[in-house]
């Protein structure tokens, strides 16, 4: 393993993540989380990538030492970039899911407050506000007015 090629491997593959999430983080402000499904192969081809250089800097910390002080610029300012827009895709999603699971409580208040049996009455043939909504029949009343 070089120390250049390592260094620059490293820093292709992050700046490739830092501008698939940018990507990412424009399709979540315009509100279409179903097109991140399209970048989902290239975010995990280059999340392996990535894993796997990290591995191998890992086994072999030597490789890092005598390395240009433009190549560790370029790294950080990378790093730097895909952290980020780490932080603004995590914001995001945080709020993408937010939003999707208030509209779903929402969606199945509404289909609960509408499957509940209606409101009894009381002793004075009011709407019972009270009511427990416990299982009773309903009960029709008719009243024969003939003499």
């Amino acid at each position: 393993m070089n120390s250049k090629s390592t260094i620059t491997s490293i820093t292709e593959i992050t700046d490739r993540l830092a501008s698939l999430l940018a990507s990412e983080n424009e399709i979540l402000t315009h509100r279409k989380p179903r097109e991140l499904s399209a970048t989902l192969p290239e975010k995990e081809r280059l999340t392996a990538d990535y894993e796997l250089q990290i591995a191998e800097i890992r086994k072999q910390p030597q490789v890092l030492e005598g390395l240009e002080k433009t190549d560790v610029q370029r790294l950080r300012k990378a790093t730097h970039r895909f952290q980020d827009a780490l932080e603004d895709h995590r914001r995001l999603v945080q709020a993408t899911k937010s939003v999707t699971e208030r509209m779903i409580k929402s969606v199945t208040d509404e289909v609960a407050k509408r499957s509940q049996p209606s409101n009894g009455y009381n002793q004075h043939a009011l709407m019972d506000v009270n009511f427990t909504g416990k299982k009773t029949k309903s009960v029709s009343l008719a009243i024969d007015q003939v003499v």
